[in-house]
């Protein structure tokens, strides 16, 4: 059964360029989740995007919900076309009827889903979800296309402003370089007025006060250059940067309950040294999240996934990541089309189901980091995914 759209990659890249950061959406969505429940009088709605493995919750009402796996939803079949997708019975539907949602609390039972497309692309989906037989009428699912284009809107809307940050990050390091640049000619000439000041034997009163000004204009750049380079100095306030610390006890909490499913213990080992570097947040979730997740689906039960942040020392220091478990493993042929652009569904350990562009994904963002990205394998002991990258300087 077809579940991946055809333009996936190019799909998961536009989602990629957006940079959101999917954990502080909901502020802003769960209003128009609540709206669309309340506009269909369904007890829940969920406005998700949907990357290479999760589903990611930016806007939910009535069953909160942050990060799924991707095979365990609905609406990564909505995504598929241009059209809305309604499942009046998902407990008859054969897609979705052996699905924990609903054989288990809370037993959904109908669906309604919009597809949310950006430049062609179906990012995510905007759905209303029942525990009981519904029917919504055209009235209202014109409404919810309203809902639906606001949220694409507000998508927009943030990626604007991420694209003019960056912008103006840009021009703050520009100027920053600018007062650097100026400022030791114009402390020159203030140390040459003071020079020129300082002889005894000059008596044009004109020409010394003339000096005088130029002193006192210079000193009065020279302030002017130090007030801006005080001002520009913390750029962290304008990106969406986390240090490492703090990214590794969010990346635990989104994963803890897919973990804990199949009783597997992350362990996170950080160099000291890395513990309050900033990194990119939202690109190091799509990296890191992909193959953690990727790494839950090849672990056996009450396993073990390792991560490490270590220094690479060599002419130039790396930052290194290593992802290690102790699942089933994969031979070098599979390894060889992990990383080519070949599509694969396998299944995990538990069942749940791949669909090979996690790892192709992941491999796309090291690129654009300027990073290398390998694994080793051994079938029956474990994968070792391996992320270098350049550290800039701090």
């Amino acid at each position: 059964m077809q579940i991946i759209p055809e333009n996936e990659i190019a799909r998961l890249l536009q989602l990629a360029e957006l940079n959101l950061d999917y954990v502080s959406l909901k502020e802003e969505f769960n209003g128009l989740a609540e709206l669309a429940a309340r506009i269909t009088g369904t007890p829940i709605s969920h406005i998700n995007l949907i990357d290479a493995l999760h589903q990611w919750t930016i806007g939910d009402f009535g069953f909160p919900s942050t990060l799924t796996p991707r095979e365990e939803t609905v609406c990564q079949f909505t995504i598929l076309n241009n059209s809305h997708l309604e499942v009046k019975d998902l407990r008859s539907d054969p897609r979705f009827q052996e699905k924990g949602f609903v054989t288990q609390s809370p037993y959904f039972k109908y669906y309604y889903g919009i597809p949310i497309d950006l430049k062609g692309y179906n990012i995510g989906s905007l759905c209303v979800i029942d525990t009981e037989d519904n029917s919504i009428s055209p009235d209202k699912i014109n409404l919810l296309e309203i809902i639906a284009k606001e949220v694409k809107e507000r998508i927009k809307h943030k990626n604007t402003i991420h694209l003019i940050t960056e912008k103006n990050l840009k021009l703050l390091r520009n100027y920053k370089m600018l007062a650097h640049d100026i400022r030791s000619p114009i402390g020159g000439i203030s140390g040459l007025a003071d020079i020129i000041l300082q002889e005894e034997h000059i008596d044009m009163m004109e020409y010394l006060s003339n000096m005088k000004l130029i002193k006192e204009s210079s000193d009065s750049v020279l302030n002017l250059v130090n007030d801006l380079m005080s001002e520009l100095t913390d750029e962290s306030t304008f990106n969406n940067d986390i240090t490492i610390k703090d990214f590794t006890e969010q990346l635990l909490n989104l994963f803890h309950a897919q973990a804990q499913t199949k009783q597997v213990t992350i362990n996170v080992n950080i160099n000291p040294t890395l513990s309050t570097r900033k990194i990119p947040k939202n690109k190091f979730f799509q990296m890191i999240g992909n193959l953690v997740s990727n790494s839950l689906k090849f672990s056996p039960m009450k396993s073990e996934i390792q991560i490490h942040f270590e220094i690479m020392k060599s002419e130039k220091q790396i930052f290194v990541i290593r992802i290690k478990d102790f699942g089933i493993g994969m031979t070098a042929d599979q390894i060889k089309d992990v990383f080519s652009d070949k599509v694969n569904s396998t299944y995990g350990t538990a069942g749940e189901v791949g669909n090979g562009f996690g790892i192709h994904f992941v491999k796309l963002i090291v690129e654009e980091l300027k990073g290398t990205f390998s694994v080793t394998s051994e079938v029956g002991k474990g994968s070792e995914w391996i992320i270098n990258l350049p550290i800039a300087n701090p």
